[in-house]
This record gives C-alpha cells, sequence and structure tokens, in this order.
C-alpha cells in the first residue's frame, strides 16, 4: 500500500494478507463553549483554524481559545499532525463586550500556575465583583462573591488539575477573564 496524497480519511478499507497496520484517523471535531469574553476549545492541543461569519478564517488565531471580534457565528477546525478534524459546534455571538473591568491592569492573578490556592490581588482597591471559575469544557465549578476586598483568595485544591477560566464581572456588568492552570 502507497500513501499518495498524505491526506487522512475518515472511511476506507483495504484487504491484504495477514500484516499488521496502523491508521491514523481524522481528529474528533473540537467542542467549543463561551466563558466569559472567550470562546474555548474542549481540546487544548494541535493548531487550530478559527473561522467566523464575518471575515471567514480569522488570520493569526491557531490556540485553543479566541476571543470573538465580531458578532456573527464561530467555528473552529483542529489540526493534528497535518490531519484536520471535522468542524466543531456553532456558536451564534449576538453581543460583544469588549470593555474590560476598569482596573483590570491593577488585577494580579497568582501564582499561574497554581497548586490550589489562588491569590487576587486588586492594587489595594476595595472591589465588589462576581467571581466565576469555569472548567475548560463551560462547567461552572466555583461561584463567589467578592465584596468590598483588596485581595481575594480561593482554594481550588478540590478540582482535579486542568484549565481553567477565571471570570470577574464588576458592579456595572463589566467582565474580564483570565485563563489559569491547576497542577500538583
Amino acid at each position: 500500500m502507497n500513501e499518495t496524497d498524505n491526506g487522512c480519511y475518515v472511511n476506507d478499507s483495504l484487504t491484504t494478507p495477514g500484516m499488521i497496520m496502523i491508521r491514523d484517523s481524522t481528529p474528533v471535531a473540537p467542542l467549543i463553549s463561551l466563558i466569559g469574553d472567550i470562546i474555548v476549545s474542549d481540546v487544548s492541543s494541535g493548531i487550530f483554524t478559527w473561522v467566523d461569519s464575518v471575515t471567514g478564517i480569522v488570520p493569526g488565531e491557531v490556540n485553543s481559545t479566541l476571543h470573538p471580534p465580531y458578532m456573527g457565528y464561530y467555528w473552529a477546525i483542529r489540526d493534528s499532525a497535518n490531519c484536520p478534524s471535522l468542524r466543531s459546534n456553532t456558536l451564534y455571538i449576538s453581543l460583544l463586550e469588549v470593555n474590560t473591568i476598569s482596573n483590570t491592569d491593577n488585577i494580579q492573578i497568582y501564582p499561574n500556575p497554581t497548586s490550589g490556592v489562588l491569590n487576587m490581588n486588586f492594587d489595594n482597591t476595595a472591589t465588589t465583583m462576581q467571581l466565576e471559575i469555569f472548567s475548560v469544557v463551560g462547567t461552572s465549578v466555583i461561584h463567589d462573591e467578592i465584596k468590598n476586598q483588596s485581595h481575594y483568595q480561593t482554594d481550588l485544591s478540590r478540582l482535579p488539575e486542568g484549565t481553567y477560566f477565571v471570570v470577574l464581572k464588576d458592579e456595572n456588568g463589566i467582565t474580564n477573564t483570565f485563563k489559569i492552570v491547576l497542577g500538583r
């Protein structure tokens, strides 16, 4: 059997006398979710092609997350070893809040990666906001309210290792999202 075009295929067949063959299958299509203001894939490995209904392929975006620049439909294709997946589910982004929390430059979230306790400093400014932490597939795992605090701690040690997204929403409804990694 000779490879003819470096392609990958979902369906194919071959009959041959006893021989061991290894076949690389088409990668599973990613599942994308909107977490805060970021579109996130459930798979983080590989190179991604992000597509939107306004401009087509989103140039320069090859990671597993995307800040959507326009209203419209979005989907992703994951390339693993030169073999593209089927396209992901499609998300419709109907309203973009491009604003960020007014003191976002002064928010420090550390350590990242963390082994459990996550610290948030708000530059010595008493802050009130909603905190929500999501898993990479969009499940809310922690929800809390920060009330008039300049420093806040949350313990992630009960969660499995992996990537999470911290979404902070201020009193005006303006959100900002931070990606963190939990390891042991």
